[in-house]
């Protein structure tokens, strides 16, 4: 019954992020990096917080202080690892124009191998341990319902794990496109009621964790998870519709959402082919120049 349950928490915790990854990031190698690059740096955010709540001795006493530490130094630390991914991005870009056989980077591609690390990030340092414990002999039971505490633990590791992937979509695509934006536009105010939507859920997925019965809190995490996850495809999907060329190397490609080969060697070959049609035709309009001269 302990590995039955050990492996059922397993799937349950890493089945859908090991999904995501294995179709869109692991055939990938700068996707790949960016993954563990973004897992690494989630991981330097919690020694933050781990820093802190050892430095300032009343935060052992209330887990609402701790809750907003941490919500602080997870978000810092994405948007400096937004600032990262442009710089990367833009270098990366800048060679592959230059002929160097460097594939170009999409922001969005970026923005869901970066969130499937953060996600990473958050479910071995959260659940690891305890998982471990599953395979024990014994069992424990969660406070205020009858449900096991290692596959309450599960669950909310699944959804935190997802939820990190939608945040983290929905702050890199929003942030990139108010980089471009100039002026007070009402588009602009949009961009930021969205960023302000993901922060606020995300500090109100770390306030219903505090409810002691899991129903209720499960229930409000799956229904904040779908909401969260409507909202990043929406943006997503919503940012590239009528975008032809960039919806085509989402949609088209073998591996979805994977890095793109750059469109500058399909023009060239595209360019080339019309070249030798054209060559063909003033060849052969040459020759029936010169056989109509001769006669």
């Amino acid at each position: 019954m302990s590995v039955i349950r050990f492996l059922g928490c397993l799937f349950i915790t890493y089945a859908p992020l090991f999904v995501l990854i294995c179709q869109y990031v692991l055939l990938d190698a700068k996707l790949l990096i960016i993954a563990l690059s973004s897992c690494f740096f989630w991981m330097i955010s919690i020694l933050f917080t781990s820093l802190i709540w050892l430095a300032v001795p009343p935060l052992y006493e209330t887990n609402i202080w701790i809750i907003i530490v941490s919500f602080v130094c997870q978000e810092i630390i994405r948007y400096l690892f937004f600032r990262l991914l442009l710089l990367l991005e833009r270098t990366i870009n800048y060679h592959s124009r230059l002929g160097q056989r460097q594939s170009e980077i999409h922001y969005i591609k970026g923005s869901l191998a970066s969130g499937l690390g953060f996600g990473v990030g958050y479910v071995l340092v959260m659940n690891t341990g305890l998982l471990t414990k599953a395979a024990g002999p014994g069992d424990l039971e969660a406070s205020g319902c009858s449900m096991s505490l290692f596959v309450l633990n599960s669950f909310n590791a699944q959804i935190f794990g997802l939820l990190n992937v939608a945040w983290t979509m929905i702050m890199f695509i929003v942030l990139k496109q108010y980089k471009y934006k100039y002026g007070q536009t009402r588009e602009k105010q949009i961009l930021k009621l969205k960023v302000i939507v993901s922060l606020v859920s995300h500090f109100a997925a770390s306030c219903i964790t505090m409810i002691d019965n899991c129903a209720v809190t499960l229930t409000l995490l799956y229904l904040l998870l779908i909401c969260i996850c409507v909202l990043a495809v929406y943006i997503t999907f919503g940012h590239i519709k009528g975008k032809k060329d960039e919806f085509s190397t989402i949609i088209q490609d073998r591996i979805p959402l994977g890095l793109n080969d750059s469109n500058s060697d399909k023009k060239s070959k595209h360019e080339n082919e019309k070249e030798k049609v054209k060559e063909k035709k003033d060849s052969s309009s040459s020759t029936t120049a010169s056989s109509s001269e001769s006669n």
